[in-house]
């Protein structure tokens, strides 16, 4: 008796087709074959996923914020927008824009909005700017706190008081305070107030001003620990269509923005600095023992710093914020530059930037730690700086040792109405095509330097030992007008082997005042320097006859004392004859078609390093042998010259 043969289990084909039908057995050939087939593209694809480059990244994002928003809202649309800016630190990622809306002002009194450790030098950009009706004002944030001027107790004779902000009484926490956006001086108590001052007083701020209740709101800079706006080891950023008001963080510094390297592409266009307490923008690390972080390509353009200030602050008397801080010009610089390069700066780009009310320089940066990698191929262009209201300001400052400090370059820039000299040094730095109009001796009681250029040489900066050089550097084709004195390089003797071939070329030297700080002329020069210092076809005009160079240990010469010291030589004085439009405007010095200057100069491109263009200061190339000055004159066709 045979026994019963059990059935095999069945396995995925079986479950699929019978088994027993020729026709089926054909149809499993088949379909194993696909099988094979499919796991083969399968494995393929698989290596070929290996072998690949990493996915583009997800798909850009943008959120946007308004005041009438709602943390609620997802943000991801004008419709939906979210309300709190302190959101804006965890939404920005690579690839992410962050906007805020037109017309909106976002107060936040001590909110430090830190963005750190974003992207790299090949990840998807990210940008903070604007949204909305372009006819309404940028977006602002604020780091003051605003006061309505009808919530404020009237006390009587035009005064009008209020608690500060954290209802402290037994200390000052009120560093700026502003009236309809316009800067009131600190007095130090209320038997000093007088029209349109204020103090704090038992934790109480008072205002006095005869015009108070016509504005809407009072603002202050008030005591917060931690920066306003900061941004380090962030890459591939934009911030443009922004208004950044106050900033009162950072120790006694009060920046408004700073970045900390490393960064890559940095980028601030079309940004207001306003009614900040010290410094505007600044660059540099985060630790003076970071020696290997750098800023690489930095660029920042059509923006406006105005720190506000006013000509009674020029003599604010000096008060304590919080205990800690010393505020108030009383008499000295009221300190703070408006876009400070501190450090580790490779490439930057400032451009087409208005800058005013500075308590120090406009651009710059001066190397103080020798370990320091300091600065590098930065241009300042196109823009314009001058004083405002403030007692103290230059133009720009750069200097350090020629490892720390080279490649700067300042050309076709404004500078207007200042009391300070621009400090100028470092390796195969240029300042070209600029003009500078107006010099005026500082009213504050410390550091009178009312010249345009000097030089910051073999100075032990901060007690670093750094040598301060000026080496190789060309400044050319300046057109520089009424000043006590215009190139002053009077420092001791001893740092002569701190200057190595130097030239000064095209340059005009117009109206140098009399003037016991300046020794009565265009130049001033220590002696050992002479050699060093080549000032070739320059012209001068509109100082005392045989008073164009002073060497402190010969007196006062004239032209041909200057041209009979080589390398100096074929500089003229004589009336450079100014044709141009309204007194303040660059177009003010420009030369008649006759003028004696007119094609006098070298060629400027020989000069300048390679890869920087030798133009005027609207742009226009210059030719082998140009005019002196800012401001070149061509010719027409037919050889005639033109004044255009």
């Amino acid at each position: 008796m045979h026994s019963q043969q059990q059935p095999r289990p069945l396995g995925i084909v079986d479950r699929l087709l019978p088994l027993r039908k020729p026709r089926a057995l054909l149809t499993l050939l088949a379909l194993l074959a696909l099988l094979l087939a499919l796991a083969l593209r399968s494995a393929s694809a698989s290596a070929a996923a290996a072998a690949a480059p990493p996915s583009a990244p997800p798909l850009a994002t943008t959120y946007y914020f308004s005041t009438s928003g709602s943390d609620a809202n997802d943000g991801l649309s004008e419709a939906t927008p979210k309300l709190s800016l302190s959101l804006m630190a965890s939404l920005l990622q690579p690839g992410v824009t962050i906007r805020l809306k037109r017309g909106d002002t976002f107060y936040v009194p001590g909110l430090a909005l830190r963005f750190t450790a974003l992207g790299n030098a090949t990840s998807a950009p990210m940008t903070i700017g604007a949204y909305g009706d372009a006819a309404l004002p940028r977006p602002t944030i604020a780091d003051l706190v605003p006061y309505p001027t009808a919530n404020w107790r009237v006390d009587g004779n035009d005064t009008y008081s209020l608690p500060q902000s954290n209802g402290r009484t037994d200390l000052d926490f009120v560093y700026r305070l502003y009236l309809g956006g316009e800067p009131l001086a600190k007095v130090p108590n209320q038997a000093s107030l007088v029209d349109h001052t204020y103090c704090v007083d038992s934790g109480r701020i008072y205002v006095k001003d005869a015009g108070f209740l016509a504005q809407p709101v009072v603002e202050t800079i008030e005591h917060a620990d931690g920066y306003f706006f900061d941004v380090a080891d962030v890459h591939q950023l934009t911030l443009e269509q922004l208004v950044l008001k106050g900033g009162d963080g950072g120790g006694a510094a009060g920046t408004a923005l700073r970045f900390s390297a490393p960064s890559t592409n940095l980028t601030v266009r079309d940004v207001e600095l306003r009614q900040f307490r010290g410094y505007g923008m600044t660059f540099g690390v985060t630790s003076w023992s970071d020696t290997t972080s750098r800023h690489r390509d930095v660029t920042i353009e059509r923006c406006t710093i105005d720190k506000g200030w006013s000509a009674a602050m020029n003599g604010e008397y000096a008060h304590v914020v919080a205990g800690l801080y010393w505020n108030g010009a009383n008499g000295g610089g009221p300190g703070g530059d408006a876009i400070l390069f501190a450090d580790a700066v490779d490439g930057g780009l400032v451009r087409d930037c208005t800058i005013t009310n500075m308590g120090h320089s406009g651009v710059g940066g001066q190397i103080g730690t020798p370990a320091l990698f300091g600065l590098r191929r930065i241009v300042v262009e196109t823009s314009r700086v001058t004083r405002g209201t403030s007692s103290y300001c230059r133009a720009f400052a750069f200097g350090g040792s020629a490892a720390q400090c080279r490649g700067i370059v300042v050309r076709r820039n404004h500078f207007r109405d200042l009391t300070n000299a621009s400090h100028l040094g470092g390796w195969r730095c240029c300042v070209y095509s600029n003009v500078f109009d107006l010099t005026t001796v500082t009213t504050s009681t410390s550091h009178q330097q009312p010249w345009c250029i000097d030089a910051l040489l073999g100075l032990d900066y901060g007690g670093s030992g750094i040598d301060y050089v000026m080496e190789e550097c060309v400044v050319a084709n300046n057109t520089f007008v009424d000043a006590d004195a215009f190139v002053w390089y009077q420092w001791p003797a001893g740092s002569s082997q701190l200057l190595d071939r130097n030239v000064f070329a095209n340059n005009l030297f117009v109206g140098w005042r009399n003037s016991s700080i300046s020794y009565d002329a265009a130049l001033v020069m220590h002696w050992t320097y002479e050699p060093f210092m080549g000032f070739v076809r320059n012209g001068f005009w509109g100082g005392a006859p045989g008073r164009v160079v002073f060497f402190d240990n010969k007196g006062r010469h004239g032209v041909d004392a200057l041209n009979g010291i080589a390398p100096s030589r074929g500089n003229l004085e004589a009336d450079p004859e100014f044709v141009g439009g309204a007194p303040g405007t660059p177009e003010h010095f420009r030369l008649a078609a006759l003028s004696p200057f007119a094609d006098a100069g070298i060629d400027l491109a020989a000069l300048l390093p390679a890869g920087l263009d030798a133009v005027d200061f609207y742009g226009r190339p210059f030719p082998p042998h140009p005019s002196l000055g800012a401001i070149q004159i061509g010719r027409a066709s037919g050889g005639i010259r033109s004044s255009k």
